[in-house]
Order: C-alpha cells, then sequence, then structure tokens
C-alpha cells in the first residue's frame, strides 16, 4: 500500500510537469500566419518591330521617306524609270518616267505619308534664282508612279526685284472627304489679289478619277502640305 501511495505522488508530478511544459510550448509557438493566394500576372505580349527589307533597285537613291512600319525609297538608275517602292517584306514596288527636266539637272524632292500612299514633291530648280522653275506632285495611280504637272496652265508672270518667281497659282493635294485632289492654290502673296487662270481651274479634279467624275466640294477639302 505504501508502495502504491508513494507511487501516485510522482506520477501526478509528472503529469503536472508534463502540463506544464504544454503549456509553456504552447505559450511560446507563434501560430503560422496565413499564406495568402497572390494571382500570378499574365505576360503582357511584347510587340516585335516588323522587319523591313532592302531595295529592289539597283539604281542610285534620290530620296527616302520615313513612313510607318517600314520607310518609302526612291531611286533612278540610268535611262530607266523612276522606281518608288516600300522596304516591307512584301514591298510595294512602282515605276515611272519622272519630270522631263530632272533627266537634265537634278531636282529637289520632299514628300510624306498619306493614306493614299505616299506622295511626293519634286522641284526643278532655277538657273536665275533659288525659286524652283517647275513643281510636280509624284503619286500611285493603279501600280504607276505619275508625275503631275502642278503649274501647267498658269503663266509665269510673278516678278519679284527682276527675278521670276514662278506662277502666282499652282494644282495642291487636297483630302477632300477622305479622297485626294487637286485645287488650284496660292503660292504667293501675289496670288492674294488675283485669282488662278482658267487653263489651272479646269485641271482641278480627284486623282486617278473618272472623266466626269463630280468636283470636289472646297468646303469639305483640307490641303495637304508636302
Amino acid at each position: 500500500m505504501r508502495d502504491g501511495a508513494a507511487r501516485r505522488p510522482r506520477i501526478a508530478s509528472r503529469l503536472r510537469c508534463a502540463s506544464l511544459g504544454v503549456c509553456i510550448v504552447g505559450a511560446c509557438a507563434r501560430p503560422k500566419a496565413a499564406v495568402e493566394s497572390v494571382p500570378l500576372a499574365k505576360a503582357e505580349p511584347v510587340a516585335v518591330a516588323p522587319a523591313c527589307g532592302t531595295k529592289q533597285s539597283r539604281g542610285s537613291e534620290l530620296f527616302r521617306m520615313d513612313a510607318a512600319p517600314c520607310p518609302w525609297l526612291l531611286s533612278s538608275e540610268d535611262a530607266e524609270p523612276w522606281t518608288l517602292q516600300s522596304l516591307d517584306v512584301s514591298p510595294v514596288v512602282a515605276r515611272g518616267e519622272p519630270p522631263e527636266p530632272c533627266g537634265e539637272a537634278p531636282c529637289s524632292i520632299a514628300g510624306r505619308a498619306t493614306p493614299w500612299g505616299p506622295l511626293l514633291r519634286v522641284e526643278r530648280a532655277s538657273a536665275q534664282s533659288e525659286m524652283p522653275s517647275g513643281a510636280w506632285l509624284g503619286v500611285i495611280v493603279d501600280g504607276r508612279l505619275l508625275f503631275i504637272d502642278l503649274w501647267e496652265g498658269e503663266p509665269d508672270d510673278v516678278m519679284g526685284d527682276g527675278t521670276p518667281l514662278g506662277p502666282a497659282f499652282e494644282l495642291a493635294p487636297f483630302d477632300c472627304g477622305g479622297r485626294l485632289a487637286l485645287l488650284a492654290a496660292s503660292r504667293l502673296n501675289a496670288g492674294d489679289q488675283r485669282s488662278a487662270a482658267p487653263a489651272l481651274m479646269a485641271r482641278e479634279g480627284y486623282v486617278g478619277g473618272e472623266s466626269g467624275t463630280a468636283h470636289p466640294d472646297r468646303t469639305r477639302c483640307s490641303e495637304i502640305r508636302l
């Protein structure tokens, strides 16, 4: 009986220690933090610039025009038509005879990309002054590169200090309700006091338009500066 009675206090003591140990461990242990679920961000697609090709013409480069997605290049080879091509992988190529005076001497070229394709302004320098002696619009029509004389029909009667300045008016490209047109426009201050010649105005109309097409409504037209 004594052995059993003596054993019970020791067992109770161990239970208290065990209980105390559990309490201490439980008090010291930190609860695990809840792991939040973070959705993975979707990878945004990376825009890849289109590859641009190289020129197909063997001629010398006359003019390069920046455009999206690839530039346009105008080139020339001896005794050959001028070539205008896009430098896309699948290029658009148009060829046409240059303005006749540009075959005798270099001409200056400017241009810009438009919804109707590239538009070029070609000017022949005058031998008497820095003013041009002729101007043409280069445009692709039905797959061909055409150069339209912008001064034909307007007399060269404007003088400045004895120097010919060219005509007071010329044909200029306009955006007329989403269609490309050529309309008479003043190019010198002298044009403010006069009107364009009837022969020049008779050439107004839509570029590439069929004969008999209605005349553009100027109230719906805005000039395209080249």
